[in-house]
């Protein structure tokens, strides 16, 4: 939330104070986005919560081990100089270090740039600029664990009001739920998904609707994780409202859902959409139903 922008603010002025480069950042990876978390004020006219390629970066090269760490003079390290962002972004000297969360899994980097070369004094730096990686790193986890918290206790106030068949949140409950987590993804970078589930025919061998129903819903609970949000909504509808879950964990929940439900005689149609950081809460869940796999 606005506390993590505060922190890692504070984190990037102390840095720069250490290692003088223009634009400190600390970013998020999110498919190919490339989000901009934090930056210090510099000279490029980037800002906070702007969104670049991810596949165009320096950094998307030097998490690929294309290049070092600490760059001085960019033009000595061709992968780099022939990343696409430097026809945007005059790039001389560079800095950048990946940011993992504590599966070893690529949350986004720390980096600089500056539109002039550094002297190569700046290798000797690396040993600072590594413990701002482990306390960015601190913040970007602990951040990640409280959004997780929140969710299991919005999801516990939410069964509070459940739907009375089923005891699941019911279609309010999942657009309040999807608001405070989307403002939540909009602070921390965080990716939120959405599935809709919409039954067309239950399996013949069940002997009415209630009975196919609450075999959905176990179905679906034992498809999603600890975190992830399941609602019950109007008529044959469940969604599943995924925290943390980029594209490609998204298809892969698509069509585990889909195999599952057709194997055990369900017909269904399943609808998927990555929520984008701007995206109104109407403009998502339409993209959801809309954009449908069967």
């Amino acid at each position: 939330m606005i506390e993590l922008r505060q922190a890692l603010n504070h984190v990037l002025t102390l840095l720069k104070l250490e290692v003088d480069l223009d634009l400190w950042m600390v970013t998020r990876v999110v498919d190919n986005d490339w989000i901009l978390l934090s930056t210090t004020h510099n000279a490029y006219g980037v800002k906070e919560n702007d969104v670049l390629e991810w596949n165009n970066t320096v950094c998307n090269r030097m998490v690929t081990q294309q290049g070092p760490n600490i760059v001085p003079n960019i033009a000595e390290v061709e992968a780099f100089a022939n990343a696409p962002i430097t026809q945007q972004l005059n790039i001389q000297a560079y800095v950048g270090f990946p940011l993992k969360n504590d599966k070893g899994e690529l949350m986004g980097t720390l980096c600089a740039i500056d539109p002039k070369q550094k002297p190569d004094e700046i290798r000797n730096q690396a040993s600072v600029i590594e413990s701002f990686v482990i306390i960015v790193e601190s913040l970007l986890q602990r951040d990640q664990e409280i959004f997780q918290l929140k969710a299991k206790l919005h999801d516990y106030m939410a069964h509070e009001r459940a739907e009375r068949d089923l005891g699941l949140p019911n279609a309010q409950d999942f657009v309040e739920i999807l608001k405070l987590q989307k403002e939540r993804a909009f602070h921390s970078g965080l990716p939120i998904s959405i599935i809709m589930i919409d039954l067309k025919r239950f399996p013949a061998e069940h002997a009415d609707r209630d009975f196919s129903l609450q075999c959905a819903k176990d179905g679906l609970i034992s498809l999603k994780r600890e975190e992830d949000i399941l609602c019950k909504l109007s008529g044959d509808t469940f969604s599943l409202l995924l925290l943390n879950a980029d594209n490609k964990f998204l298809t892969g929940r698509v069509v585990a859902i889909l195999k599952q439900f057709q194997r055990a005689g369900f017909k269904l149609t399943v609808g998927a959409h990555v929520c984008g950081l701007n995206e109104s809460i109407d403009d998502a869940i339409d993209k959801a139903k809309t954009r449908t796999f069967s």
